[in-house]
């Protein structure tokens, strides 16, 4: 059972080690397409640098050089932050009196770093800002991707935790426009179970499912009970039970590319149950001895719930910005008291987000 845990866990670090790099791609991307424009002018760098957000009238600014060169122009923003729209507007004016921008030390931020408890599936890079020439800056830059896009500039601010007081990294997701809610559906396959679906609907932290799967196979499951006084008096319930389908329900702590849950539910059987009984009893005079007694047998239809466990771990790789995801998953078959129907389970789906 420990090494099953340990292929799940693995899993799901190798499902946010790949979205860790994805998104320092993106922020390199961003740094080179910003540098060409402080060299070039030229408007392709301009678009591009949009394409990499979400939005150049949602993403929110909030560094020093986008306060600075707000004032400058004239801009108001809100609460020390300014669209992307404003922050590219103040920047194309000092790229043709001549700067020069470089970026440097890019680095992921693990969400126990910060001041957060849960990033709510944002990628957190830090990377230094030098502009220089017409204008003169040296910053540090915290940047949150979702998705493959930039979704939030910020400075890269440390503030002392009261409870540890060990530095942390000031995160604020207030002015964030999140997805807040998804649905998927997988298709779970497993020896023993070879069709099987889950439906799931997920929020912030948490998702809730439902999963199914039948079992085709012509088993023998078998009961025997008896009640054994002698040979010839005992009562006996045998059920001959065939594995049909498992029904679970599925908690989950989720954090938007990983999420990690065990369903509950139970395996549903059906047979037969065969009923048989014997009674004898001999009696002894000083003339005679005698003896009396009946057997009975009956079949009957009959039914049976096995408990069954369903832990899972599920990736999301998002293939469509913010409202389309493929979604992968490993899991454990465990029904007690049938250990023959215990094994992994895959699955495969999509999953969408609600906006």
């Amino acid at each position: 059972m420990i090494k099953r845990f340990m292929i799940l866990v693995l899993f799901g670090c190798f499902v946010l080690g790949i979205h860790a790099q994805k998104s320092e791609y993106v922020v390199r991307s961003f740094a080179t397409n910003m540098q060409s424009w402080g060299q070039t002018s030229k408007l392709e760098y301009q678009r591009n640098l949009q394409k990499l957000c979400n939005g150049a009238k949602s993403v929110r600014v909030a560094d020093e050089i986008v306060e600075s060169l707000a004032a400058k122009n004239g801009y108001t923003g809100s609460g020390g932050s300014y669209f992307l729209e404003t922050h590219l507007n103040c920047l194309v004016k000092e790229i043709k009196k001549g700067i020069t921008i470089q970026y440097s030390n890019f680095r992921a931020i693990n969400s126990s770093e910060t001041t957060v408890y849960d990033t709510r599936g944002l990628e957190l890079i830090a990377c230094n800002v030098v502009i220089t020439g017409a204008v003169n800056y040296n910053v540090k830059d915290l940047f949150y991707v979702r998705n493959g896009k930039i979704s939030k500039i910020d400075k890269y601010e440390e503030t002392i935790d009261k409870h540890t007081g060990k530095r942390k990294i000031k995160v604020d997701l207030s002015d964030i426009d999140f997805a807040d809610e998804a649905y998927s559906l997988t298709y779970n396959y497993s020896k023993n179970f070879p069709v099987g679906l889950s439906f799931d609907y997920a929020w912030p932290w948490f998702r809730l499912g439902v999963d199914f799967g039948m079992d085709f196979k012509k088993d023998r499951y078998v009961l025997d009970d008896v009640d054994f006084t002698d040979i010839m008096n005992y009562d006996r319930k045998r059920k001959i039970l065939d594995p049909k389908f498992y029904l679970t329900l599925t908690p989950s702590l989720y954090f938007r590319y990983v999420s990690l849950g065990c369903g509950v539910g139970a395996l549903f059987m059906s047979g037969t149950e065969e009923k048989s009984s014997s009674s004898y009893s001999t009696s002894t005079s000083e003339s005679a001895s005698s003896s009396s007694g009946y057997s009975s047998s009956s079949t009957q239809e009959c039914e049976k719930l096995n408990f069954m466990l369903r832990p899972v771990i599920k990736g999301f790789i998002p293939v469509s910005e913010d409202y389309l995801d493929i979604v992968v998953s490993v899991g454990y078959d465990y029904v007690f008291g049938y250990k023959e129907k215990n094994g992994l389970n895959f699955g495969i789906g999509i999953q969408f987000v609600l906006d």
